[in-house]
């Protein structure tokens, strides 16, 4: 008799004899998960899988119509090549190229954006009085004033 543990709670445990079963096929271990499952035992360890989902998966790597018998060889290396793999964890240095491509994003999106206005502006005289009283009262004159001082008549 034995106990029936995930992979995560046998870290750390040493028994006899291990018997990792995987009755979905391999798919979901990988090479961490595998080193640590595998790591557990003194004298013996059993992988036991399901047949058929290892042959279902490598008929699913295989092109369609793909006649070519399933052979033994082909389940041991797809039973192999699933707790071979290593997937990426994220660095600090993946999130700044992300950040970084989004704010180039951002800002190809508002000068696009602010491109048809400034065609148009560029292409009208200025309708826009308000930048012209701004203009001119920086130079100390209003729209419309000639700079001649003018009387109010009885002053």
């Amino acid at each position: 008799m034995g106990d029936v543990l995930t992979i995560d709670a046998t870290q750390g445990l040493t028994s006899t004899e291990h018997i990792q079963a995987m009755p979905a096929g391999a798919q979901a271990v990988t090479a961490y998960k595998a080193y640590t499952a595998a790591s557990r035992h003194r004298r013996a360890s059993y992988f036991v899988t399901s047949d058929g989902a290892e042959r279902r998966k490598v008929v699913a790597r295989r092109p369609l119509g793909d006649p070519r018998p399933i052979r033994d060889a082909d389940v041991w290396g797809n039973m192999a090549r699933n707790p071979a793999r290593q997937p990426e964890t994220p660095a600090a240095v993946d999130f700044l190229e992300r950040a970084h491509r989004v704010q180039r994003s951002a800002v190809r999106s508002l000068q696009a954006g602010l491109q048809p206005a400034e065609q148009r502006e560029a292409e009208a005289p200025c309708e826009n009085h308000a930048e012209a009283d701004l203009a001119a009262a920086t130079c100390g004159r209003a729209r419309g004033s000639d700079n001649r001082a003018t009387r109010e008549p009885g002053a």
